[in-house]
């Protein structure tokens, strides 16, 4: 999938599982799991889900995987 997402909406959609980058200079890796956004290079038990709409609104995100459901 290469589409670039710029919508809370369309993020949300996205399954448990999903692992998304940022576009252009913002190439953050992101995961979702259990409804949230995570970062595996922040702590374990944060999380990352309002960075992650603030990334998708401002430079969009680029779906690297999306797991079958």
């Amino acid at each position: 999938m290469s589409t670039v997402l710029r919508r809370i909406a369309e993020l949300d959609e996205l399954p448990d599982g999903s692992v998304v980058v940022g576009v252009g200079h913002q190439n953050t890796v992101r995961f979702k799991s259990s409804g949230q956004w995570l970062d595996s290079k922040k702590p374990v038990g944060s999380t990352w889900s309002l960075n992650t709409y603030i990334l998708a609104r401002r430079w969009g995100v680029r779906v690297l995987y999306k797991p079958e459901i």
